[in-house]
Order: C-alpha cells, then structure tokens, then sequence
C-alpha cells in the first residue's frame, strides 16, 4: 500500500465532501489511435495502461503510462487550497494569523486547535498556501483506491477511479 497527495480544485473538494466516490482525469500522454486492446494491469504495484504491442500476433503488450491515483487498496490524500486569515486576537495563533480551507472557509484545525498560519504555509510572507505545497497533516479528505479504470469518451481517454472512505 503506497500513499500519494493528488491536487484538488476548490470544486472538487466540496463533491469529495458532500459523498462523491468517483473521480477522473484526462490522461497524460494521450494514446495513439493505433494502439489496440487497452487494459489497466498492475505492475509492481502500479495501475499501468498497457497496449497490445503486435496486434497481428504475439501476446506482448507495452506500458503507455501510470495512474495518477495509483493502484486499488493504496491510499489518496487531498492536496487543496489554504489561505491565511488575520484574526482580531493573539489569542488563537501566535502570529495572529491562522489558515483557512480556500473551498468552504473553514479554519484549519489539528486536534481542535486552530493552526498557526506560520505552521500552515511554513513561510509567513504569502497569504495563499497552494495546493501542490499542502503539507500531508492538514489533509482533511483521505481516500482509499477501490478500483482504478480507463474510459475512451470523444476520442481523448480519461483515469477513473473509485474510492471508499478511509476510516
């Protein structure tokens, strides 16, 4: 079981938090029209789309690339926006700042305490905290991979994934 952080967007973020268990996004490389019989395969631990490589004979089948989600029973953690907030009181941070979910406006908050934006962003001279810096601790939606598949809509082809909540 692998662990991975994958960027959410602000709408994304909400769909996770009101039920969604499905996710997908375009794949990066696209495959070529060419290549025949698709399939997601596990290779050491990876979801890998492979291609038939000879179509007119043989069984050898070549990888085109990796899921972003990773593989099922390994472990997805949101990375989402965060921002800072100045509150009217030293009180609650030390810095009189503290970090704020971009999506719905929630404080963030580990073991019910606010958290210092200084802790947030780890730099105290940005008011944004993008979601590729997220640190790991103050991820508040962590999936568990159930089922990772490919769908072909419009000539482009997609990563889908199916998760379960981790408990």
């Amino acid at each position: 079981m692998r662990e991975r952080g994958i960027i959410l967007t602000p709408e994304k973020v909400l769909a996770f938090q009101g039920g969604a268990t499905q996710m997908r996004v375009p794949m990066k490389p696209q495959p070529s029209r060419d290549m025949t019989e698709l399939r997601v395969e596990i290779v050491h631990g990876e979801a890998v789309l492979t291609y038939l490589a000879y179509p007119k004979g043989g069984t050898a089948r070549h990888a085109i690339c990796g899921s972003p989600f990773g593989a099922p029973g390994d472990v997805v953690w949101g990375k989402e926006t965060l921002h800072c907030e100045f509150t009217t009181s030293d009180n609650i941070t030390p810095s009189g700042a503290m970090g704020v979910y971009s999506a719905d406006g929630k404080v963030v908050t580990v073991g019910g305490k606010a958290v210092d934006w200084v802790e947030c962003r780890r730099d105290p001279y940005f008011e944004t905290c993008q979601s590729n810096h997220m640190p790991r601790e103050l991820s508040r939606i962590v999936r568990t991979v159930k089922r990772v598949w490919v769908e072909q809509t419009a000539g482009a082809c997609e990563w889908c994934c199916e998760f379960e909540e981790k408990l």
